[in-house]
Order: structure tokens, then C-alpha cells, then sequence
């Protein structure tokens, strides 16, 4: 289910050069995807889809988030608790 921020003002978050250019690859590849699948393709206007644009079941991504911990040898952790970590990351860039 897709709602509006619960908030009302906007933030702007930097982020390194080296992933506006891995998201710009993403979304050459999602563009591809989007041919292939012809009529089936959904629009849902999300940077992360299925194939057939259908947003990613939420399941899935923490499905996946456990994965990336375990194979990065590091500690079990919810999905939101990586939000800090990235933010303190981009932020130490800066």
C-alpha cells in the first residue's frame, strides 16, 4: 500500500556519485524489463519492481535484507535499522 509521508516537510539526502550512476544503470535495466514485458508491464512509478513492474512484496525484501546481513557477517537487524546506518554513511562523505 503505497501513502504520503507522514510528515509534511521535504528532505533532500545525498548520495554518492557512484550509486547515481549504479541507479542509472538500474534503470536502463528496468527499462528493458519494462519491453519484455509488453502488456503485462504495471506501472507503479518504484525504482525496485518485479518484472512485471509490480512492486516488490515486502516480504521478499526482508527476505533478502536477512540474506545480505548473513552473508555480510553481521549482526540480525530490522530493515529500518539499516536507515541510520545508511544515513550516517552517506553523511560521513559529505
Amino acid at each position: 500500500m503505497f501513502r504520503p509521508p507522514k510528515g509534511k516537510s521535504k528532505r533532500v539526502v545525498p548520495i554518492p556519485a557512484e550509486l547515481v550512476e549504479m541507479l542509472r544503470e538500474h534503470q536502463a535495466q528496468q527499462e528493458q524489463e519494462r519491453q519484455r514485458a509488453g502488456t503485462v508491464w504495471e506501472e507503479h512509478d518504484v525504482v525496485f519492481a518485479q518484472p512485471t513492474g509490480r512492486p516488490i512484496d515486502p516480504r521478499d525484501d526482508w527476505d533478502d535484507w536477512r540474506e545480505l546481513l548473513r552473508a555480510a557477517g553481521v549482526r540480525d537487524a530490522r530493515v529500518h535499522d539499516g536507515r541510520h546506518t545508511a544515513g550516517r554513511s552517506c553523511w560521513s562523505r559529505v
